[in-house]
């Protein structure tokens, strides 16, 4: 670990991140910061802390300041992003079998999950980080760089246009103000999102629940206010845009 970390650092200048160490069949392990680190704030660890990763057998991250992850779970995905996104000689295979395709990028961009539902999510930014070699996973699986040569340049012009949204037509049989209600009061029992610990996941999972309940009544604009007070209780909060962006994203994941 304190091999992969001193290297990551010395050759990216990006910090890394200590993360939880995954306990064996839970998928949601070995990806949330250790005892709630403020990944976003960090500052490049010393030697003597590098070292101390091993000591104390966590898994660690990589801070994407600068750089942008192309996160394939599908062996469609992989073949989308080879097809469109330039080659880049940094690849890393995940503990679950998935492929990480890392490029520089000089151009800020949103993160998205699921995009054209190919199971491909994008990682960028200060705000965001992936797991890295020699982490392991919840499987068992470590984490492994496949090559670390040369670093392609990402350039977001080469991403096709995502579909337009149809909203579906409102569902007269159903009373909208009773629909809301009985939405909001769910919603109200979810615990806010923690960045570090599956904030981008959790958020979309409520915009979806929102769909299941609203989309033949209300738009994903008409949401907003029950994703605004949602985000109340998120840590830290999301801007507006990125909301609406979470609810276009589950909306657009049932087209």
């Amino acid at each position: 670990m304190y091999e992969q970390g001193s290297y990551l650092q010395k050759r990216l200048g990006n910090p890394v991140i200590p993360l939880e160490p995954a306990k064996a069949g839970d998928k949601t392990s070995g990806k949330a910061t250790l005892n709630g680190y403020k990944f976003s704030e960090a500052n490049l660890l010393s030697e003597p802390a590098l070292r101390r990763l091993d000591d104390i057998r966590c898994n660690m991250g990589l801070r994407l300041d600068g750089l942008f992850v192309a996160d394939c779970d599908s062996r469609e995905a992989a073949d989308f992003v080879e097809q469109n996104f330039g080659p880049t000689e940094w690849i890393q295979e995940t503990g679950g079998g998935g492929l990480h395709y890392v490029y520089e990028t000089v151009e800020e961009m949103r993160n998205r999950t699921n995009y054209l539902r190919l199971k491909l999510d994008f990682k960028t930014g200060k705000r965001a980080y992936i797991v890295v070699a020699d982490s392991i996973s919840y499987t068992g699986k470590q984490y492994r760089w496949l090559s670390r040569g040369k670093m392609g340049v990402f350039d977001p012009a080469c991403l096709p246009e995502e579909p337009k949204i149809e909203i579906p037509p409102r569902d007269e049989s159903i009373d909208e103000f009773v629909a809301v209600i009985m939405t909001k009061a769910y919603i109200n029992e979810i615990p806010g999102a923690v960045s570090g610990q599956g904030g981008h996941n959790a958020t979309f999972r409520v915009a979806c629940k929102i769909r299941d309940r609203l989309a033949g009544l209300l738009s994903p604009e008409e949401c907003l206010p029950i994703m605004q007070e949602y985000n109340e209780r998120c840590k830290p909060k999301w801007s507006t845009k990125e909301l609406l962006h979470k609810l276009y994203s589950a909306w657009r994941a049932v087209l």
